[in-house]
């Protein structure tokens, strides 16, 4: 049991979907941009149906990197790169890394929407009682992106995914710097379900700060 739990709370991270910072709006062919936002403290809830209920914050290496190039004619693709890092001082002393991969295919729908849909890759290390555990977990993923602009300099955006027993939501705020640079404000939370037997819930859900390059 202790054990699903820990995998559990590596799967929520792995089952990600699509994260963004402030959104590239523009899909005219080649114009890029470069994401990288860190998570400064997140926190993973696991509960099952016979009442368990377990908690832990990681405050290590939660740092998100993303690409997204226009291909024109309103389609864009992208790569993302998520490996958060959950380490507890206790008597299970869990280290948990994970390597979490995506590839998705965007459509705008007009300046306001677009839509989603791809594949994620991850695989997972886990040390648990001095044992290390490793798996994959696979999954396509599809969703919604809207982005307002509401001043000036300022985009209010949000993003919802969903997969197979996932789902993700996501709101910020970005602030151009520059024209080419733009400073994040973030909110992700995320959740799976029936997670194995007996039937196991997990989320994800924190604050992330980061910027955005677009060339």
């Amino acid at each position: 049991m202790k054990l699903k739990v820990a995998l559990c709370m590596v799967i929520i991270c792995l089952m990600s979907s699509v994260a963004f910072a402030a959104p590239l709006t523009d899909y005219k062919l080649g114009k890029t941009a470069v994401d990288l936002t860190y998570y400064p403290d997140l926190d993973y809830r696991v509960t099952n149906e016979w009442g368990f209920d377990h908690s832990a914050k990681s405050k290590m290496s939660n740092w998100d990197f993303g690409v997204t190039t226009g291909l024109g004619d309103k389609f864009a693709v992208q790569y993302r790169q998520f490996n958060p890092e959950v380490k507890r001082l206790g008597p299970a002393s869990e280290n948990i890394t994970v390597d979490s991969k995506e590839a998705n295919l965007l459509y705008r729908l007009d300046k306001n929407f677009a839509v989603f849909a791809g594949y994620h890759w991850g695989k997972y290390t886990t040390k648990y009682y001095g044992k290390t555990y490793k798996a994959e977990n696979n999954a396509a993923q599809y969703g919604l992106i809207a982005s307002q602009k509401i001043a000036d300099k300022t985009t209010l955006y949000g993003l919802a995914g969903f997969g197979s027993g996932y789902r993700n939501y996501e709101v910020g705020l970005g602030y151009a710097l520059t024209p080419k640079l733009d400073f994040n404000l973030l909110y992700r939370d995320m959740k799976a379900d029936e997670l194995g037997s007996p039937s196991i819930a997990a989320r994800v859900k924190g604050l992330g700060a980061g910027l955005t390059y677009t060339f």
